[in-house]
């Protein structure tokens, strides 16, 4: 008899188990939506049917998560997949690294420019680089930041 409970509770631990490593992230859907208007009415840009991702940076934040963001997406063997979008202007005191990562940026990928931030008018989230991708199956809305000291791409909550 012990055994079959045994059994039972092995088995529903592996069920739930597999639910939670198979179910999607969950994504703030204000922020969501939000970022859906924003790409709409900023730009004519309808991210449902598009295949890109986009990758949203903003260019008056830290030098740091720019400088990391920037070698993330130059480092990218996904060049086709991300539209990069540059909030805000450059500016006149970036560092050489910067500048030029910047100037390789816009070579290899399809950038659109938010100079005057427009993104804060709407209710996305956004205060770190976003990654985003709108696809039903597998939409991603994330946040470039720091944890024990390295960079890496978290759920927005």
């Amino acid at each position: 008899m012990l055994m079959k409970f045994r059994i039972l509770f092995l088995l529903l631990f592996l069920i739930f188990f597999f639910q939670a490593c198979t179910r999607h992230v969950k994504i703030n859907n204000e922020y969501y939506k939000n970022a859906k208007l924003y790409f709409e009415t900023e730009f004519g840009v309808d991210v449902i049917s598009m295949e890109s991702s986009y990758i949203v940076l903003p260019l008056q934040g830290c030098k740091s998560c720019l400088i990391d963001c920037l070698s993330y997406l130059s480092d990218s063997h996904d060049k086709q997949k991300y539209t990069v979008v540059l909030v805000g202007t450059e500016s006149y005191f970036f560092e050489d690294e910067i500048t030029t990562l910047l100037t390789t940026i816009k070579k290899e990928y399809k950038c659109l420019t938010d100079r005057k931030q427009k993104i804060y008018r709407y209710r996305t989230g956004f205060s770190h680089p976003l990654k985003m991708s709108f696809s039903k199956d597998n939409p991603e809305y994330l946040e470039f930041r720091y944890k024990n000291g390295k960079p890496s791409w978290y759920e927005v909550l």
